[in-house]
Order: C-alpha cells, then structure tokens, then sequence
C-alpha cells in the first residue's frame, strides 16, 4: 500500500470510543485511529505475557493490550501490539506512515519491539546544524550512494549515532571516514586521534564537492539512498532522523554537481595523511588541524574493496 493511500484512508476514519480502534486492514496489520485522533500502527501480539509500555515524547508502544477493533461495521476483540504517533505534525505523520510500512513491505514478523527501538530517537527536539555539518551529511550519504555501484555495502556499517569518532563502522578495530570540502584543493580537518591510533585501522574517503544549482540536491540524494535502503529500517530511519527538522526547499537548495563529485573521491589510508606522528601528550585531548593530501597518492577502489572483505 502507498503512504498517501494510507494517509487518505486514515483522514476518512471516524471518532472512536476509549479503548477502541478504528482502523482498516493493511497486509497482515492494520492502521488506525485511537479515541486521541492519535495515529496507529497494530500488530497482532506475539507475546502472551502481561501488558506493557514504552514511551517517547512523540512514540508510544503498547504490547500485549486488551482492546477492540473496529474495522467498518465488524468488530473484533483481542491483544495487540500497538504502536502510536502521539505527535499531530504531518511531517511527522507521514515519516510515522513511510516507516511503518516498511515494517508491512519487508514481512517484517519479527518484534515490533525491536523496530520501536529504531524508531524511539525520531521526532526529538534537534537544533538545525549549520550548512558545513549538512554537506557532511550530503558526503556521506553519496560515498554510500556510490560505493554501492562497486558493490560495497556501506550503508549496514554507517554509524547511527550522531558524533562518533568515525562515520562507518567496518569491524571492531576498521574504521572509515568520510571528509569533503567545496575548495578547489583537497584539505581536510582532522582529529589526531583519527590519524594516529594504535588500536584503529582507518581509511579516508576524500570527496572534492561543487556547488551547481543543476547538481544533485541533498533531498534528491536522500531519497536515492533511503530507496537503497528500503529493507533496512536503521538507515532509512536514521536517514529521516537526520534531515528531518529540514524543509523540503532547505534540502533541494543543497546542491552539488555530480559528475565532479564522481571524478574527486579519493581514498587513503591514515598512514598516508600528513599528521603530527605523536600520540597528544597527557593532559591534551581533541587536537585538530588541517591536512592537505594534494600531494599525497590515492589508494585504488580495489585495495578498498580488499580491505573491507578480508
């Protein structure tokens, strides 16, 4: 079923009365409303346990709650699992809506616990970070984008949290950066203990970004990437999660020429960047500085590829 179907059917419900649903069959679940006018999300309950909750500022779960679901005339009584936007934003709404169904799309019978977990971060309070942290974000997003095509899965070793030392995650001790910049040399910031670690092996993905009101937009490129990563509820929530405070003009009006980006990503190892070669000396911590890897030769996709897989 499409998200604006959903949307549609749910704007057609009617009024319910306290502890019922009312709601219409959406493959082996159902979407409705609850006597809140708040939109839901049930399951049929795999746990016969007693009932409990979880609860965010904008996302609820109920497991295992005895109720009744009225789907047209018929009724029917039993337990459920159900999971509630208890947030009346339509920007909101509709990410509720896209998630969710892609719990139905993917035969996703698995916990819906599990999947809440995912959700639970959605819809925070977030501060818009400034236009340099977007084009990070629009980096990132393209090298998976990319790697994609030489069929490098990026995207299940993304970092889904905000902040991390390192933005992809290939295994306990391998570690991938992704840096950008819109100047015309390859210059990056670096933290030294990105560079200079005896515990990570680190890679360096460097990409030369131009700004082109014809490019690739970030909302574009969000999108491409979340049809990418339409079985993979993580990265299509953390995808929602990042840009969602966002305007669908803010988003378009972030654009880079493609074909330049493909033409200037580089790869390197940390070994290879200019660096200060000791570790910070006790009493200092978060030491950056800049690095200019002009100069510096660039490691083939086909060490990269090696890397990862061995």
């Amino acid at each position: 079923m499409k998200v604006q179907e959903i949307i549609t059917r749910l704007n057609l419900l009617n009024n319910c009365d306290n502890n019922c649903y009312q709601c219409f069959n959406a493959g082996n679940n159902m979407y409705g409303k609850n006597s809140q006018n708040n939109i839901v999300f049930i399951a049929n309950s795999q746990n016969f346990s007693q009932s409990s909750i979880q609860q965010t500022k904008y996302l609820a779960l109920t497991r295992n709650v005895s109720c009744t679901i009225k789907i047209g005339e018929t009724e029917k009584n039993g337990r459920f699992d159900i999971l509630t936007c208890l947030s009346d934003n339509p920007i909101h709404i509709k990410v509720f809506i896209e998630l969710t169904n892609m719990y139905i799309n993917n035969d996703l019978n698995g916990s819906i616990t599990d999947y809440f977990i995912c959700l639970k971060d959605l819809f925070t309070n977030k501060q818009k970070i400034s236009t340099k942290e977007l084009q990070g974000i629009y980096a990132e997003l393209y090298v998976m984008y990319y790697m994609a095509d030489f069929g490098i899965d990026l995207y299940s070793l993304w970092q889904s949290i905000d902040k991390m030392k390192f933005d992809f995650s290939v295994s306990e001790n391998k570690k991938i950066e992704v840096k950008s910049t819109i100047g015309e040399n390859r210059i990056h910031k670096f933290r030294h203990e990105q560079l200079v670690t005896d515990i990570f092996d680190v890679w360096i993905v460097s990409a030369l970004l131009r700004k082109d009101d014809q490019g690739l937009s970030l909302y574009d490129l969000a999108n491409l990437v979340k049809n990418e990563c339409s079985h993979n509820i993580k990265v299509f929530a953390h995808v929602e999660n990042l840009l969602l405070n966002y305007s669908k003009e803010d988003l378009q009006n972030i654009r880079f020429n493609k074909t330049y980006t493909d033409k200037n990503i580089a790869l390197y190892k940390a070994i290879d960047v200019p660096k200060f070669k000791s570790k910070q000396p006790d009493g200092v911590s978060n030491t950056e500085y800049d690095s200019d890897l002009n100069n510096i030769d660039s490691r083939t996709i086909k060490e990269f590829i090696e890397w990862i897989k061995n």
